[in-house]
């Protein structure tokens, strides 16, 4: 070629048959809290020219996509800052020198992450029952809640898996130990998996208290003084207890709420009135059943000779006495204290005339004497009867009755001035106080 000539180049001659690249190859997806990954293979057939770069399309429905960016040759992309819960759709592009290739077949995917911890868990209890109820956490992650987990430990802080249920807000733990103490937290599931752990909460299964145990009355200065032992407190500590009283066996209504003491005295009393009463115990839970009925007749009777008090304890439907002008002394003749009438001939009682110390119908009978004029010598005859009965009621077992004889062989005690005596018998009525607590 001369000096001066001009070259003419073909393009399509050194080009040949160089065309766009196909479109890329298994586009797929995995998705993350707020992002969304794509990944991909190259084109079948890169048009005969190197991939240069990557075109990414997205949209909020299908069909719909517009351009996102341009990338690198590479076979990954991950989308940043998105929407948990919606979906996203996706197509991608080649570019070679020659251009843009078409796009990919379309996918689809919702960014999503685990839930939320679990709202407001709280707890009812109920009998060997601990109910739990919550909110759904306040984000789901982007999926549906399908499980709940639930976890329980009897110490804080070591709570282990008890068991997984569907997406429902409450559960009810049964056949648990009344008075224990248990832990709770909760997660929730979704597609992605297991969110974090609720806050602890704790609660101890209780129901009411049982009936109170060994409802006496004893006597001091014309006094009813009720005392009784707790039972069972049902798994919550007793508050109260209320006092029911009747002048009729069956008939008893609310009298008073006192204290968790176990003792009461009532002072508001009637002289030769029967009193029939009965008790509940009280804890957070409510009121328990009545305990057994009790019914005591303080009667106040003077004549020449003294004054005393005459105190009649009838358990369970027993009959009340009609006693008017009666008094109490002692018969050194016979082993054992006799109730006498002073008339001439005996009263009936009802339809019985009244036996010496009947222990079927009489579950004791107390005497509060006030001794200025009972000599130390009838004081003491007195004492050695009444400590006679007390050993045989102790030996059987008759602790109520003891407890009542107790009572009265405590004010001897005193009367005769033997403080040996007083301090025997005071820790003779604890041990069998102690008996009731077994």
């Amino acid at each position: 070629m001369s000096p001066g000539s001009y070259h003419i180049v073909c393009l399509p001659c050194i080009l040949g048959n160089l065309t766009v690249p196909t479109a890329p190859q298994n586009l797929q997806t995995t998705v993350g809290n707020g992002l969304i990954t794509l990944m991909w293979q190259a084109p079948i057939n890169n048009g005969g020219s190197v991939i240069t770069n990557y075109k990414i399309y997205r949209g909020t429905s299908a069909g719909a996509e517009s351009y996102l960016l341009t990338i690198g040759n590479v076979l990954t992309y991950t989308n940043t800052n998105l929407t948990n819960g919606q979906s996203y759709y996706y197509k991608v592009s080649a570019v070679n020198g020659v251009g843009e290739g078409p796009l990919s077949s379309e996918v689809s995917a919702t960014p999503a992450t685990k839930p939320s911890i679990p709202q407001n868990l709280q707890t009812v209890i109920g009998n060997h029952t601990i109910n739990l109820t919550w909110q759904a956490p306040s984000s789901n992650g982007g999926f549906s809640i399908i499980n709940y987990r639930i976890y329980k430990g009897t110490f804080s802080g070591n709570e282990s898996l008890l068991t997984t249920i569907g997406n429902v807000l409450t559960y009810s733990d049964t056949n648990l130990t009344n008075g224990r103490r248990y832990y709770y937290r909760i997660s929730a599931l979704n597609e992605i998996g297991e969110g974090n752990l609720s806050i602890e909460v704790h609660a101890t299964p209780a129901t009411k208290p049982h009936v109170p145990q060994n409802l006496l009355i004893l006597v001091k200065n014309g006094k009813l003084i009720l005392s009784w032992q707790p039972s069972d407190n049902g798994g919550d500590s007793i508050s109260n207890y209320k006092i029911y009283r009747g002048t009729s066996s069956g008939n008893e209504t609310y009298f008073v709420t006192i204290s968790n003491l176990t003792r009461f005295t009532d002072t508001n009393l009637v002289n030769g009135q029967p009193y029939y009463y009965r008790i509940s115990a009280v804890n957070a839970l409510g009121e328990g059943p009545w305990s057994a009925e009790v019914v005591a007749m303080v009667y106040v009777s003077q004549n020449e000779n003294q004054t005393f008090y005459l105190i009649i304890i009838l358990l369970f439907g027993a009959v009340a006495l009609g006693l008017s002008g009666y008094s109490l002394y002692l018969n050194r003749k016979v082993k054992s204290l006799e109730l006498k009438l002073t008339k001439k001939s005996r009263r009936p009682l009802g339809k019985k005339a009244l036996k010496p110390w009947e222990e079927s119908t009489l579950d004791s009978v107390i005497m509060e004497k006030q001794l200025r004029k009972l000599s130390k010598s009838d004081a003491k005859y007195l004492f050695d009867s009444l400590m006679l009965r007390f050993n045989r009621l102790y030996k059987t077992g008759k602790w109520e009755a003891a407890l009542v004889l107790l009572e009265q062989l405590s004010d001897l005690a005193e009367f005769l001035g033997d403080q040996k005596k007083v301090n025997d018998l005071a820790l003779k009525y604890e041990e069998i106080q102690g008996k009731f607590q077994k």
